[in-house]
């Protein structure tokens, strides 16, 4: 259907978009006897995750997930990891700078480093269409 203004790129199928809506339904019920519990999920894309099953709502399944390098890639504490080349300007490492003063140049850097470490009450959505399995870890 077109709307005045507007051209349609996309229309999913019917049968597509009611298996899809039975699908989801599925998981949601099998998540609903998981809250609480640890799991481990792979989705439609081939990641796996795990983590304890905090709520399930009609779109989603929260995992409170305890490895978390996935997620967030470098840290944020002491020893930032490499840096980033000649500096630019007074400031953050030891290394030369576009002008008078130490800048982003050789030594501690914004880069992959060690941080503070997982935050362990961080909570993931994950879409419950975009699920495969849901293992129930003993």
């Amino acid at each position: 259907m077109a709307y005045r203004g507007h051209q349609l790129m996309y229309q999913c199928e019917h049968h597509v978009a009611d298996y899809m809506k039975k699908h989801k339904e599925h998981v949601k019920q099998a998540c609903h006897q998981l809250v609480n519990h640890k799991v481990k999920v792979l989705t439609i894309d081939g990641e796996s995750i795990e983590g304890v099953v905090m709520n399930v709502d009609d779109h989603y399944v929260f995992l409170q997930v305890e490895d978390q390098r996935g997620f967030y890639p470098g840290g944020h504490g002491s020893g930032h990891g490499p840096g980033h080349g000649p500096g630019h300007g007074p400031g953050h490492g030891p290394g030369p700078g576009w002008g008078p003063g130490p800048g982003h140049g050789p030594g501690p850097g914004w880069g992959p480093g060690p941080g503070p470490g997982p935050n362990p009450n961080v909570i993931l959505p994950l879409a419950l269409f975009n699920l495969l399995t849901i293992s129930l870890l003993w």
